[in-house]
């Protein structure tokens, strides 16, 4: 049973390093209260997890891994025989073909769409549909082929019918990587982005002992104090000491969750010198006491 029960914290441990791996460090595992090496590392997967977000978000967005795209309508306009009456002005560049007027559509479809196509169009003649998608592929010059998202319906009031195209259209930046509005980034500016990430890791990575002061900092990181605070501030809009404060008390929070230390011990531990500092900065945080934290009876 006990055998069973840690093969089932395993496959949960493997399942979390996967889901970080895809990406996701929202996800959590769920804490048996054991008191043994499988806990500890299930603790420290959640505790990564955590810095690994704030460290990757902080700037407030998840990256899509795409370009944002804008969508682009273009339309051709057929009577009931699917000769083309008229398009908009786009088309001509798209389809290669500057006379498309009085052409019949099937001429500018690929052979293998031909049987979607006239299935399609028959079932709207036929007002079966008011509308349908259609899956074609158009021939252009150069034998390339062009397949945007088609939608044929009935043009009311007519006895013409609307052959509309749906595409994404990737809006063109000057620079990869830079938004609309977004001046280039300078190399100095690239330069203090790396050098504030850098802190901000020397943050998330200090777990025990007094924290340097913002002088020793500047001269660790080779700045100076101004450009440290202002920089940092800028970047993930927190002080350097609000972060570390931050942290230092979400880990005082899982060693009084799920270890036995007892909590002067943990309070000297995340870098408080006094109990009485670190129970009132807790309970600012949590809007409670150290002591009020529920804490597993371990060997049981």
């Amino acid at each position: 049973m006990h055998r069973e029960k840690n093969i089932r914290r395993l496959q949960a441990a493997c399942e979390m390093i996967l889901e970080m791996a895809a990406g996701n460090y929202s996800f959590r595992v769920d804490r048996s209260g054991e008191d043994d090496i499988l806990e500890v590392l299930l603790a420290l997967l959640n505790l990564m997890a955590e810095h690994n977000k704030e460290a990757l978000f902080h700037r407030g967005y998840v990256n899509p891994h795409k370009s944002y795209n804008y969508i682009r309508q273009e339309a051709i306009i057929l009577d009931r025989h699917g000769t083309i009456l008229g398009h908009t002005p786009a088309l001509v560049h798209m389809l290669g073909d500057d006379e498309l007027v009085g052409l019949p559509i099937r001429r500018l479809i690929e052979i293998r769409s031909l049987a979607h196509w006239d299935r399609a169009f028959a079932e709207i003649i036929e007002g079966h549909l008011e509308h349908a998608a259609v899956p074609v592929e158009f021939s252009v010059p150069g034998e390339l082929v062009f397949a945007p998202l088609c939608v044929v319906s009935r043009l009311a009031h007519s006895g013409n019918f609307l052959l509309g195209f749906i595409m994404p259209e990737t809006l063109p930046l000057e620079n990869p990587g830079q938004f609309p509005g977004e001046g280039p980034v300078s190399d100095s500016d690239a330069r203090e982005a790396e050098l504030m990430q850098k802190v901000y890791d020397f943050v998330l990575m200090h777990h025990e002992g007094p924290f340097p002061k913002i002088r020793v900092l500047a001269r660790m990181f080779a700045t100076n104090e101004f450009k440290l605070k202002t920089g940092f501030q800028h970047h993930f809009r927190t002080s350097i000491y609000q972060l570390y404060n931050e942290q230092r008390l979400k880990k005082a929070f899982l060693l009084i969750r799920y270890s036995k230390k007892a909590l002067k011990d943990i309070a000297y531990t995340v870098g408080f010198t006094t109990y009485s500092n670190f129970s009132r900065a807790f309970k600012i945080k949590f809007g409670c006491g150290p002591g009020e934290i529920p804490r597993p009876r371990f060997g049981q």
